[in-house]
Parts: structure tokens; C-alpha cells; sequence
């Protein structure tokens, strides 16, 4: 399901990586970032590996290289919601809540591309918090950032009408396909928004006689994004 290495052999490739999605950790004193880097491996997984099932043994740090995760909670019936991504660059919220608490986060957290990081575990992770203060300051940078996000998606659940953060999520994701139609199913869709496909089928559909968009199967395709702007 995945696979670690030692990194001894690929420190300075490495460095120069993480430094370039990490810059802060540029910062860090050398004997300290080289410590570290020893007592690290190097993770990969394949797409859609479940990388913390609950409660979740999740106990180490990822620096992601490649790839990126998804954050979700589930329900008995197989219900989700996504709550946020990680990425290169980013740290995990519910990675970090994990190796600063004994009670473990309850999420699920599940590799969507293959993933590329570093694993640094929880005592090489410890250590470095206490011998540098510029990694500590790191670490708690992310932590506000990330509590940001998580409170900011919240928001949106709570407050924001299913439809309109439909709209948001399609808005979302046409830009980053820079308008190329989305090979995306209406169960994807509800995944993400914490609803039932049958839900989103409706929605979808009504937008689609609205002249936002077309359906066709597996797919989407932005006809008017004017008018899906309108209904934000």
C-alpha cells in the first residue's frame, strides 16, 4: 500500500525540494535540519490509499513532495463530506492536531494522487520543536493557518445554502480547469459537499436548465459562467 526509504542517500536533492515548497525551513540551524533529515524516511503511496482510518495511528509528519491528501468525515451509511485538501507546501491539520494531542483526530485522511513526502516521526518531530525555534515557529504558523481553513469551511457548511456552495465548488473547480469540462461524477459532488448524489443530480439539473451548464455522463461542461456567478 506504501513503501518508506531512508533519505541519507538523497539529502541535498532533498533539501533543495522541501526548500522550495518549504521556505522557511531554509531558515532552519543546519545541524538541527540535518538531525532531522536523518531520523526521516522517505513515504510514497499510490492514489486513494486511506492513510488514517479512525481513531487513526497517524502519529508522524508529512512534508508533502508530490501528490496531495483529502480530509474527510463519514457517516454509517457512507455518507461524506470533505472538510480540506493538503498539498505540497501545506501541512496537514489533522496530522498536526495528532502529534500534539493523545486523542486522535476524527477524521479520515486518504491519499487523491500519489503521494511523494517525507515522514518524520513523532520523536525526531518533538526534537526538532525543542532545539529550534524557527522550526517550533513553522510548525505553529501552519497550526494557525490551518485552523483558519478548517473554520472558514465550517462556515460554509453551516451558513451557506447547499446550492450556493455548489455553485462555489463548480466556480472552484472550472478555474482550475481553466474551463475544460470536468470529468467528475454527481457522487464526487456529494462527497464533498456532505449531501446524496441523488441531491446533487437535482441541483446539477436545475443549473443545467438555468443555462449554466451541461451534463452529460461523468462530465461537465461550463456553458455560462455569468450566470452561475449570479447565483453566488
Amino acid at each position: 500500500m506504501n513503501n518508506t526509504s531512508p533519505v541519507q542517500q538523497q539529502i541535498s536533492s532533498l533539501s533543495e525540494q522541501l526548500f522550495s515548497l518549504y521556505p522557511e525551513l531554509s531558515q532552519i540551524e543546519k545541524s538541527c535540519w540535518l538531525k532531522l533529515l536523518n531520523k526521516s524516511l522517505i513515504f510514497n503511496a499510490p492514489p486513494q490509499t486511506i492513510m488514517q482510518t479512525l481513531p487513526g495511528p497517524y502519529d508522524h509528519l508529512l512534508l508533502l513532495i508530490e501528490g496531495n491528501t483529502r480530509a474527510y468525515k463519514a457517516d454509517d451509511s457512507g455518507r461524506e463530506v470533505t472538510i480540506y485538501r493538503t498539498f505540497p507546501g501545506d501541512l496537514c491539520s489533522t496530522n498536526l492536531q495528532n502529534l500534539f494531542n493523545t486523542k486522535p483526530a476524527c477524521l479520515y485522511i486518504q491519499a487523491e494522487k500519489a503521494i511523494h513526502a517525507l515522514q518524520i516521526s513523532a520523536q525526531a518531530f518533538n526534537e526538532a520543536i525543542s532545539e529550534s525555534e524557527i522550526f517550533k515557529q513553522f510548525i505553529f504558523s501552519h497550526v494557525s493557518k490551518s485552523f483558519t481553513e478548517v473554520t472558514h469551511a465550517y462556515g460554509e457548511m453551516v451558513f451557506n445554502k447547499l446550492d450556493t456552495r455548489l455553485c462555489n465548488q463548480l466556480k472552484k473547480l472550472f478555474s482550475k480547469s481553466n474551463g475544460q469540462p470536468l470529468n467528475i461524477t454527481h457522487q464526487q459532488l456529494a462527497n464533498e459537499l456532505g449531501t446524496t448524489r441523488e441531491v446533487i443530480s437535482r441541483s446539477l439539473k436545475a443549473l443545467e436548465k438555468q443555462g449554466c451548464l451541461k451534463i452529460t455522463r461523468g462530465q461537465l461542461t461550463m456553458i455560462s459562467p455569468e450566470k452561475l456567478q449570479e447565483l453566488l
